[in-house]
């Protein structure tokens, strides 16, 4: 039997939630790291677009797709 509309929105709400609280964890370790580190090699590290994209890619978009693959299997 299908899912209701009911289950499926709460469904989202969860996954949004977990999502949200994730990416909240996120940019408070990364504002933690970037007043502990020197700016100037905060800025060397991520001068290279390419390492920007990979770190972007690594600690969002792939967690997340993870989730979504594991949970949906």
């Amino acid at each position: 039997m299908p899912a209701s509309f009911r289950q499926r929105a709460v469904a989202f709400l969860f996954d949004y939630l977990l999502i949200s609280v994730y990416l909240i964890l996120l940019a408070t370790v990364t504002t933690v790291a970037m007043k502990l580190m020197d700016s100037e090699s905060w800025a060397e590290f991520f001068s290279s677009p390419l390492r920007a994209d990979l770190v972007a890619f690594l600690t969002t978009v792939l967690p997340v797709t993870l989730y979504f693959a594991v949970s949906e299997s």
